[in-house]
């Protein structure tokens, strides 16, 4: 059953977290709006899911929009400490959500998986 983490995020209408175990991976689905207001709360709950799985997986199916600073954060948590493998990857990106990571010019340096439940 999945977890919706406590935070600043919860309470507001821009985005909901949702944390969950799926077989050997860690899941944090994100459903909304990720933007600087709420960008600490997400990068708490990745960094909480790469504490406690090795293999963890953001998925941003239901995202609607994201900033810069939501950009910023997805590099950040998508590379590892030694920066040779991806600390977690990126799984089924809204098309609003690709084609800003497009424009961007950072959706090929982000580690991509086709769904949140492929195979790693």
């Amino acid at each position: 059953m999945p977890d919706t983490l406590p935070g600043p995020a919860q309470s507001g209408p821009l985005l909901e977290i949702t944390s969950f175990e799926e077989g050997d991976q860690r899941v944090v689905a994100l459903i909304g709006e990720l933007d600087l207001s709420n960008v600490d709360a997400v990068g708490a709950a990745i960094r909480e899911a790469l504490q406690a799985s090795a293999a963890v997986i953001v998925d941003l199916a239901e995202l609607t929009f994201i900033d810069s600073s939501g950009i910023g954060l997805l590099l950040g948590v998508a590379v590892s400490e030694n920066g040779q493998n991806p600390a977690c990857s990126l799984a089924s990106p809204s098309m609003a959500v690709r084609r800003v990571l497009e424009i961007a010019g950072v959706a090929d340096r982000l580690p991509w998986k086709e769904t949140a439940l492929d195979e790693h």
